[in-house]
This record gives structure tokens, C-alpha cells and sequence, in this order.
């Protein structure tokens, strides 16, 4: 399970990015009638005289004026509008014909030969199908970003945050453009480092037909909160990023749609570059703006509103209050109250909302109350506007809630999402203590919601969480871990868990960075969230097949068969018809003691509609191991 928050003194760490592949799939993702190739792509891959690929890429990006935008690259900016594009570059190939070439080879290669694991390219069973060796032609620069040799790949993160690391609280660098093909700088940010490694990892063990995968990270130079013309900002910057690197994939991270809208990954997806948006909760919608090219990891709206409103009907409505803390409550009746972002936040958020309540309402849920929180922190990643994230904390807002649903007589509070640091608080100041069932969004699901202003007494085995996020506890025999051992044989087989509240007070303490264990597993954790992301990509590349496209790699990704959970750490996963792969989730609760979520059966998953019976504490022992890491 990812434990996040994205300012000062943040640890990020894991939600695994997957892809689910199964050995019958080599055929279907690789053989020509499955794998339309494009064009050679005229100015802009290698093949095309346009792109000096020994030229170093790297350094400050410069703002991109509007007259550069139309002389240069001859692009304008379009609609918001739903199948409103931004037309590419001349020659900039969308769209691949379907034929394949014939005549003589453009480009072959034979591939070492790699060591496969239990029909996966790797021992994690997200990984794509084996295969071991490739010899033929890879039909060299097949679409922008792809050349002979190699594949491009973007990836965004946040300019000026901290993300833990070595020293503690480095914060990233801004509105750079790194390639990791360069040699590393002496101050290079952990962030970087670990990139760094997994470009190494994944280009020794997926088979990439004669290609290896060329990494550049894009430092963004506005924080995600700031307020102003974001949407042009971004969309210059995903210019820059177009004519400077030439991609063939993006990955945002974290996801920064706040107050965009997505312009970054949109103007990436118009031009063509397959972009992957692996950290936050999307729409169908959303995903569909631009058709095959927009990619995200986690359920969508539609089908995490399944996952938590089933467990909620099947292990809530009807059974009575198990969890509750306040004195002579627990064995009464149930009654609900919905708790949720107000539209200041994501609008996926809404319509999450929306979902939740038609389907309670069609199970007969006991709702009594409802209440709409400005939140103060992020939601799924996506960072709160200026103007709520820079106000003194609304305590006041989230008391009064509390305080309305104590005199409705709510005993079960539905938190459905975004990090707010006051409704413990609120809670305490209106000594109210309910059952809470958190709808885990990769926020809602992590430390910083539940220890805020120690008010965590409130959630000590009060509350649980349905989330979608894969459980990670200790690092060692995670594939993650793993991944970075292989890389970086010094770090240490089994580094100690530390418990958030042990790490809060190590960081206060420290000065210039914090000792072994601490740093290890900070870094260790930030590696664990990176390679889930890089995991999703690089397997996509792999799928595409040797005459790479961006319609063979989505060929490639629907083609996927659907895969059970075979562990806690590894999601069901499979695209289908659909953008989107994870389909089931896990239940967890806090234990305020360990300063943890503890995983109920170990992290076992569920899809919706099929969870265990009985009440939400029938599957607690008690002594489950914690699944979140420290952050």
C-alpha cells in the first residue's frame, strides 16, 4: 500500500505499476498481424536526419514564446474540448498504417539470450511473457522516439518537493531536463539515483529487440499547487519536452491535474507519445480524452466505486457496529454518513461520489447524513490548489462536520478519499470517535490522513481502509527491493522496518540527513514506487514488439489476459476493452500502536462483490503484519 505525501519530509513509496501478461500472449503481442508498424517517422526519429541522438539533450529547459510554438514546431493550441487535438510536428506519425514492410531487413538484430522466470520476463508476475531471445529486424526508427538502438521515454516529476531520501529533505531540482545516458552529477537527487538504476534493470532484463529504454526526467518548474495560467504552463512545457527528447512514452509523476486539467499529458497524448498516468484514480472519461493514448494503473472511477460500495453492502449494511469507540455503540444498528471532497478537488472525485451513493442506495444502506470537506492535502497525488493549501487548517470545518454527524447519531463515517489533516482533530474536539471505512485512493490509505496532530486515537482500531494499492510491508523479498539489490548489491538483504512516528521524530532531530536505517529505507521505498511505474512502461514496450508503435503497444496491453492476485504485493490486472488494468483491492486497519495499517489476511485481495463474509472485523486476528511503509 502507498504511504505519500508530497511536501517537506515526504516519503514516497509504493503503489505497484503493472503489467499482467500470460506465456499465450507472446504471439498475439509480437507476430506482424498483431504489431502494424508505422512509417519511418521523416524529421524526427533517427532514421530521419532530424534528431542528433549523440547530441546531449540534457540541461535547463527555456520557455517556449508562441512564436516559436507556431514557426517552429507549427503547433497551435487547441480545445479543451473532448477530441480536440494539437496537431504534430510535420512528419510527427500518430498513427500507424497496419501494413508491415517487406523487401530487404531495415534492421536485424539477434538479442542476448535472457533468463526468464515461471513464464514472466522477470521472478514478478506483473512482468511481461517471456521472451528469451529475438533475432530478426526490429524495422529500426519505427515511430517518433524509436530508433534502431532505442526508446525514448519521458518521465515528468514535481520541481522543488522533497521526497525524502539522502540527505533527508533534498528537494527535487526545477524546470531541468535530465537524460540518464549522461554521467551523474555530484548533487544528482535520489530521485534521479534510483532512475538511474531501474533504467539499468529493466534494460538487463526485458527483451527490448536490439533497443534499450533512454530515460530522460523533466523537472518541472512550478509546483503542483501553484496557482496562474497553469494549463498554458504545462502545455509550453510538454512542448519543450516534444522538440528537446522526442518521446515515445510519458509517465507523469505524480500525477499533477489539479489545476491543469491534464494539459501535460494531453499535449503529449495529441502529439502521440504514449502516456501513462499510473498514481491517481481516473475517469473513463478521462482516459478516453485522447483514445489509445493515455494510460492509467490504477481502477477507474467506475470500478473502485465497485470495489469499496460492495464491501460496504456486503460487510457494513446489516451487520451491526463492531469498530466503534465511543462507550455503549458497538452492537446497535448502523448508521451511515458519507463524507467526501467538495468540488474545489479532482472532478473524478464527484463523480466517485456520485457512484458510491447511487450504489449504497440501491442496497438499502443506512445513509443519514452527508457532508462535503475542503481538503487540505492531496487526493490521489494530485496536490490541493494554492488558495486551500496555504490557508490555515479548516479545523473549524471539519469539527462542525464531526459534530453534525455525532448528533445525527452516526456510528460508521464512509470517508470516500483526499488527505485532510483536521478531521482527527474535528473529531476529537467533538469527542466523537465512529467506525470509519477510508475509500483508499493512494492518499486516504497512508499514515499522514490518521497520525495528524497525534489525534490517530481517533482511528486506533476504529478504522479501515479499501484500497487498491498493492501491500508492501518490509522490503526485503519484494520484487521492487529486489530489482534495486541487483542493481546496488550493497544495500542490506533485510533493512528494518521503522515506524512512522519513530522516523517523524528521527527527521525533526536530524540535521542534514538521518542515519542507517532510516535513509535506506526511505530511498528503498522512493526505488519501490519508481520501478512500479517504469514496471508498467518498459512492459508496454516489450508488448509492442520489435516493429514498435504506439497502436502495436496497445494492441499489445488489450490483448493481455486477465490474471488472479497470486500475492498480496501483486494486483489483478488486465486491460480488457478498456485504459485502465487494476480490477480488485485489500482491506487494511490502523493500529495507531504500530503506527500502521495492518493488512487483514496478510493483504489477501478481492475483486468487488466477492469479499468475505461476515462483519468488517470478522477476518481481524489482531497480530497482522503492517503494510504501509513508513511515510
Amino acid at each position: 500500500m502507498r504511504i505519500a505525501g508530497r511536501s517537506a519530509g515526504r516519503v514516497v513509496t509504493v503503489a505497484v505499476t503493472v503489467l499482467v501478461a500470460l506465456g499465450s500472449l507472446v504471439g498475439a503481442a509480437t507476430a506482424g498481424a498483431h504489431t502494424p508498424e508505422a512509417e519511418s517517422v521523416g524529421g524526427l526519429g533517427s532514421g530521419g536526419g532530424g534528431l542528433d541522438y549523440g547530441k546531449d539533450q540534457a540541461g535547463r529547459l527555456q520557455p517556449l514564446s508562441p512564436d516559436f510554438i507556431a514557426q517552429s514546431l507549427g503547433l497551435t493550441f487547441g480545445s479543451s474540448a473532448p477530441g480536440a487535438g494539437i496537431p504534430g510536428p510535420a512528419g510527427f506519425s500518430t498513427s500507424a498504417p497496419g501494413s508491415i514492410a517487406t523487401g530487404p531487413p531495415i534492421n536485424p538484430v539477434s538479442t542476448p539470450v535472457l533468463q526468464c522466470v515461471n513464464g514472466h520476463q522477470t521472478e514478478d508476475p506483473l512482468s511481461p511473457p517471456c521472451i528469451s531471445q529475438f533475432t530478426g529486424d526490429n524495422g529500426g526508427a519505427t515511430y517518433s522516439g524509436v530508433s534502431r538502438d532505442e526508446v525514448r521515454v519521458l518521465i515528468r516529476i514535481t520541481g522543488a518537493i522533497s521526497d525524502g531520501g539522502t540527505p533527508l529533505n533534498t528537494f527535487t531540482p526545477t524546470e531541468s531536463l535530465v537524460d540518464l545516458d549522461r554521467p551523474a552529477s555530484a548533487n544528482e537527487h535520489v530521485v534521479v539515483t534510483k532512475l538511474r538504476e531501474l533504467q539499468r534493470y529493466f534494460n538487463h532484463h526485458f527483451q527490448l529487440y536490439g533497443r534499450r529504454i533512454h530515460v530522460f526526467v523533466y523537472f518541472d518548474g512550478r509546483p503542483y499547487s501553484s496557482e496562474g495560467d497553469l494549463p498554458r504552463h504545462n502545455r509550453e512545457a510538454a512542448l519543450a519536452n516534444l522538440w528537446s527528447v522526442r518521446p515515445f512514452a510519458a509517465i507523469e509523476w505524480p500525477p499533477l491535474e489539479s489545476d491543469d486539467g491534464g494539459a501535460f499529458a494531453d499535449t503529449l497524448a495529441r502529439a502521440g507519445v504514449m502516456t501513462f498516468l499510473p498514481d491517481a484514480l481516473q475517469t473513463l472519461n478521462r482516459l478516453r480524452r485522447v483514445p489509445e493514448r493515455l494510460w492509467g494503473y490504477l481502477p477507474t472511477t467506475q470500478q473502485m466505486a465497485d470495489l469499496y460500495s460492495s464491501y460496504v453492502c456486503q460487510k457494513v449494511v446489516g451487520e451491526p457496529v463492531a469498530m466503534n469507540g465511543d462507550a455503549g455503540e458497538n452492537g446497535n444498528s448502523r448508521r451511515l454518513a458519507l463524507l467526501s471532497p467538495d468540488n474545489t478537488r479532482p472532478p473524478q472525485y464527484a463523480e466517485l461520489t456520485q457512484l458510491v451513493r447511487e450504489r449504497l442506495s440501491a442496497c438499502g444502506a443506512p445513509v443519514v447524513a452527508e457532508a462535503h470537506l475542503t481538503p487540505t492535502g492531496e487526493c490521489g497525488g494530485i496536490g490541493a490548489p494554492a488558495s486551500v493549501a496555504t490557508e490555515a487548517p479548516n479545523t473549524a470545518q471539519a469539527a462542525a462536520i464531526m459534530q453534525r454527524f455525532r448528533d445525527a447519531r452516526v456510528t460508521t463515517v464512509l470517508w470516500l478519499g483526499c488527505n485532510d489533516s483536521n478531521i482527527g482533530p474535528g473529531a476529537l474536539a467533538a469527542n466523537y470517535r465512529p467506525e470509519w471505512v477510508l475509500l483508499g485512493d493512494g492518499l486516504a490509505d497512508n499514515t499522514f490522513t490518521v497520525v495528524a496532530d497525534r489525534s490517530d486515537v481517533v482511528f486506533d482500531h476504529h478504522a479501515v481502509v479499501v484500497t487498491p494499492m498493492a501491500a508492501l510491508g518490509r522490503l526485503a523479498g519484494s520484487h521492487c527491493y529486489d530489482a534495486q539489490r541487483e542493481v546496488d548489491p550493497s544495500l542490506p538483504a533485510d533493512p528494518e522496518y521503522v515506524p512512522r512516528r519513530v522516523l517523524a521524530t528521527a527527521a525533526d532531530a536530524s540535521v542534514g540527513g538521518m542515519p542507517p536505517p532510516f535513509n535506506t529505507a526511505l530511498d528503498a521505498y522512493l526505488g519501490c514506487y519508481l520501478y512500479s511505474d517504469l514496471l508498467q512502461t518498459v512492459g508496454a514496450v516489450q508488448l509492442g514488439g520489435p516493429r514498435l508503435t504506439a497502436d502495436s503497444v496497445a494492441a499489445g496491453l488489450h490483448a493481455l489476459s486477465y490474471l488472479n492476485s497470486p500475492d498480496p504485493q501483486t494486483p489483478s490486472c488486465f486491460y480488457g476493452d478498456g485504459n485502465s488494468c487494476v480490477r480488485d483491492a485489500t482491506v487494511a486497519y490502523w493500529d495507531s500502536g504500530m503506527a500502521c495499517f495492518r493488512l487483514v489476511e496478510g493483504g489477501r485481495r478481492y475483486l468487488a462483490g466477492a469479499w468475505p463474509s461476515g462483519n468488517v472485523n470478522a477476518q481481524i486476528r489482531g497480530d497482522e503484519p503492517c503494510g504501509d511503509p513508513p511515510g
